[in-house]
């Protein structure tokens, strides 16, 4: 088996690989990236990515431009159960040909001088005691090789390759739940017709309708086409996604046309809905992206989350092989300041999806007809940023809720939770010694969420 050395060694050329070899490279660190897909090929997606406008200086990249750009989005509109109630969000961000970006991010670690196999895939992990010490792949002509590298990051999507191959005793991964998993599917067809529930087709942004435990859409696209689909907890999915988008079609054949022009999601049709894994780093490795978890709660959209991780998982490995110490210990910075910061964002989210997930259509319809939540939450948490409300909105909500004082007062209960949970992120442990007193502390804060919404749940 032929062997081959290098610094850093990242499985998956998605938006987290790529930012994560791209920064590495810079560094002057030598680096290859592992893909099972064509070169030409990375980033391929029939699924849209809202990528928050900020983000872009955040990454150190260009805001898409040019054909990347499948709409410069400025609201969104939210419509509850039964589509009688809906408001709309202000929402700054960029739907992207998910192909073209992910080619353009590629470019970037290419042009640093990271070094790509596509069509490889990762089959097995080289691990010796507690450390990871590389990968063993093998490439489209069959050929087997061993990569020994002084760190190794798992960026391989939803089914995290990497990490699931390692033992308990060098990674301490923490399963999904089903209600954890938004199972997905859309189509491409003509909007033909006109309706309030579908968006006109110079619409700047999309409609969102929550429904099926889930959340369902449809976003207008250039030459009078639309993007209809829909997501749904794999725990909750009574039937497919694809029968549910189906049937909403051709049920509304004034609105929508025959003809599907494309059908499906990418390489898998599940995302992750959660806040991202406990840990993130362990002796030799980190893990990166939906890999991680590190998506939206809201929305399940990673790319965003997906590249910051990168850059600071990039800027750990740095200074580790740098420093000659490429221990848990040394690439916990990774860790910290990810949870300190994006994680913290979305810590505090989740508590709230968790609660509308999980809502009758009866409370969502009153949570939005009395304004309860409305654009000023959606446009934050949209964009993984978190919202405060200030002695003065919280009258106001009291007396607009007062009539539904159970619902009110579980709303504060979770809005509480959400507050807690960002606290312990922002004060996730710089020492790794210090971690399971933290763990235990946020599984606390989600067995009180969960015994508050009566779930039959556990972390």
């Amino acid at each position: 088996m032929t062997r081959k050395e290098t610094d850093v060694v990242v499985i998956g050329a998605g938006s987290a690989g790529s930012l994560a070899a791209r920064d590495a490279a810079r560094a002057g660190l030598r680096v290859l990236l592992v893909d099972k897909r064509n070169r030409y090929e990375i980033g391929k997606k029939l699924t849209y990515d809202t990528l928050p406008a900020y983000i872009c200086d955040v990454v150190d990249i260009e805001v898409p431009k040019g054909d990347e750009v499948d709409m410069h989005m400025e609201k969104l509109k939210v419509f509850a159960p039964g589509k009688k109630y809906s408001f709309e969000a202000p929402l700054e961000a960029y739907l992207v040909d998910r192909l073209k970006f992910g080619q353009r991010l590629l470019g970037y670690a290419l042009e640093a001088g990271a070094e790509l196999f596509d069509e490889t895939e990762f089959y097995e992990p080289i691990v010796d005691g507690d450390f990871v010490q590389g990968v063993r792949c093998r490439n489209s002509n069959t050929e087997h090789f061993e990569v020994y590298a002084k760190v190794v990051i798992d960026a391989s999507g939803f089914e995290r390759a990497v990490s699931i191959s390692l033992p308990d005793s060098v990674f301490g991964s923490e399963p999904l739940d089903h209600e954890d998993i938004i199972w997905g599917y859309r189509e491409i067809r003509d909007i033909i017709g006109k309706d309030d529930t579908v968006p006109p087709h110079d619409y700047p942004g999309w409609y969102c309708y929550i429904e099926n435990d889930g959340y369902a859409w449809v976003v207008p696209e250039s030459s009078g086409r639309g993007n209809i689909g829909c997501g749904l907890p794999l725990s909750s999915a009574k039937e497919s996604p694809e029968n549910i988008t189906k049937r909403y079609c051709e049920g509304n054949r004034e609105i929508f046309g025959e003809k599907i022009y494309e059908y499906g999601t990418g390489p898998t049709p599940y995302l992750p809905i959660r806040t991202c894994q406990p840990e993130l780093a362990g002796n030799g490795f980190m893990v990166v992206g939906d890999a991680a978890y590190q998506a939206s709660p809201v929305s399940a959209f990673g790319m965003a989350a997906s590249m910051v991780a990168g850059r600071e998982a990039a800027s750990a490995a740095v200074s580790a092989i740098k420093n000659g110490d490429c221990t848990r210990d040394s690439l916990w910075k990774y860790n910290v300041e990810y949870k300190r910061n994006m994680g913290a964002n979305q810590a505090f989210i989740d508590p709230m999806c968790i609660f509308i997930q999980n809502a009758s259509d009866s409370e969502i319809e009153t949570l939005i007809r009395k304004k309860l939540i409305g654009p000023y939450e959606f446009s934050l948490v949209w964009t993984d940023q978190v919202f405060t409300y200030s002695l003065m909105d919280l009258v106001k909500k009291f007396f607009l809720g007062f009539p539904h004082i159970f619902l009110l007062l579980k709303l504060n209960s979770v809005y509480g939770i959400c507050k807690k949970m960002e606290k312990l992120y922002r004060k996730f442990p710089e020492r790794y010694n210090d971690f399971e007193e933290w763990n235990r502390n946020r599984r606390a804060l989600y067995f009180r969420l969960f015994r508050r919404l009566g779930l039959d749940r556990k972390i």
